[in-house]
C-alpha cells in the first residue's frame, strides 16, 4: 500500500522494522509464558509491543495532520510539561469541575517517588485569532482501564489544564484568553470516569471539534500501518 506523507511513512516503516527485528523477537525469560510454545510467545510479544507502538504512531499522526490542517494555529508537543506540587495536589482530589477554573503558575516540578512529575502533552494547539490554547492527550481508546488508571488520566489532564495558561504566557510568550485540556480516545472507548467525560473527545468527533476534516488523513496513516504490520506478521507466522 502506498502512502504520500513521507515523514510519517518513514516513521511507521522504522517502527515496524524495529518491531520485527530478529533481536527483538527474543522473548526474555521473565516474559516467557510456559503455557505457550516459543513461537507463540514471540507472537504474544509482537502483539503486545505493536499495541504500544500503534499508540505512539497515533500521537505522531494527530500532531502532523493537525499542523497541516489548522493554518491559523501554532501547534507543537511538550514531552516534559512540569506539574507543580500545588497542581499535583489539586488534580489528585478531583472533587468537582470547579477545579478546572483554577489557574496556577507554571514552574518547578513536584517530586513523586524521587522522580520529577512531568506530563507528556501530545498536542498543543494555539488558535491565534481567538488566543485560545488547548492541550490534548492522544490515546488509542481500544480497551477499558480500571478506575485507578482512569483517575490518573483525569489528574494529568486537570494538572495540564490549570498550568497551561501560565506555561503559554511565560514559556512561549503567548497572549492567552482561554486554556483548555482534553483526552482524545481514538477508538471511542470511555477512558475517563463518568464525572469527567466532558474532557474526552472520541475519534469520530474530531472533525467537529477541530472544525475541519482530519479523520480521513488519520485513517490513511493507520491503514498504511495496518497493511505493513500484516505483511510482516503474516510472513513471520508462515515461517
Amino acid at each position: 500500500m502506498s502512502y504520500s506523507n513521507n515523514k510519517l511513512k518513514k516513521s511507521i516503516e522504522e517502527k515496524i522494522e524495529h518491531l520485527f527485528k530478529p533481536d527483538d523477537l527474543k522473548v526474555k525469560k521473565k516474559k516467557f509464558d510456559p503455557a505457550f510454545t516459543k513461537v507463540q510467545n514471540k507472537l504474544r510479544y509482537i502483539l503486545h509491543t505493536a499495541t504500544i507502538m500503534h499508540g505512539q504512531m497515533l500521537e505522531e499522526v494527530y500532531l502532523s495532520v493537525l499542523r497541516e490542517a489548522l493554518s491559523d494555529c501554532v501547534i507543537w508537543e511538550e514531552k516534559k510539561f512540569c506539574v507543580s506540587e500545588d497542581a499535583y495536589t489539586i488534580s489528585s482530589r478531583q472533587i468537582s469541575a470547579d477545579i478546572l477554573k483554577t489557574s496556577l503558575p507554571y514552574g518547578d516540578c513536584a517530586t513523586i517517588n524521587k522522580k520529577e512529575k512531568k506530563n507528556q502533552v501530545d498536542v498543543i494547539v494555539y488558535h491565534k485569532p481567538t488566543k485560545v490554547i488547548s492541550a490534548y492527550e492522544i490515546k488509542r481508546g481500544g480497551s477499558h482501564h480500571d478506575r485507578q488508571k482512569k483517575e490518573k488520566l483525569v489528574a494529568d489532564i486537570i494538572a495540564t489544564k490549570i498550568l497551561l495558561k501560565s506555561y503559554a504566557e511565560n514559556i512561549k510568550n503567548l497572549e492567552i484568553k482561554e486554556s483548555r485540556a482534553f483526552l482524545v480516545s481514538h477508538y471511542g472507548i470511555n477512558i475517563l470516569t463518568p464525572q469527567w467525560m466532558s474532557l474526552q473527545i472520541n475519534g469520530k468527533d474530531v472533525n467537529n471539534h477541530f472544525g475541519t476534516n482530519i479523520s480521513s488523513k488519520i485513517e490513511d496513516a493507520e491503514n498504511f500501518w495496518i497493511s505493513l504490520f500484516n505483511k510482516n506478521y503474516d510472513a513471520l507466522v508462515k515461517k
